[in-house]
């Protein structure tokens, strides 16, 4: 079972990570990893620029409403990570000669 927030800021308006929130940030941030990581090896010419750009638009919708530190698990998975955590290694990957325009997109989301 997904274990949604563990704890989020206090005086905050955003809400703890749902299950679906989890979901969506362990897809897209796989997706994103994947294609700049096989891009960057070779394996593909280079990364599907729609679906890195609609990763990227599911972490930065998700950023605008889950609490960033709030902490959460993957199914299977023993360490709690966060939401900025995520987005950051997302940001990392996309900087690496992928789409260095997302990753931006993702640091400004995080603010």
């Amino acid at each position: 079972m997904i274990a949604a927030g563990c704890g989020g800021a206090a005086g905050t308006s955003k809400r703890n990570p749902t299950p679906r929130d989890v979901a969506v940030i362990g897809a897209a941030v796989s997706d994103v990893v994947y294609q700049c990581q096989a891009a960057a090896a070779g394996y593909i010419a280079a990364p599907d620029r729609a679906a890195v750009k609609r990763d990227v638009d599911r972490l930065v919708d998700v950023v605008a409403e889950v609490e960033a530190d709030a902490r959460f698990r993957f199914p299977g998975r023993a360490q709690a990570t966060t939401l900025r955590a995520q987005a950051q290694q997302a940001a990392r990957s996309l900087r690496a000669d992928c789409a260095p325009e997302q990753a931006k997109r993702l640091d400004d989301a995080l603010g």
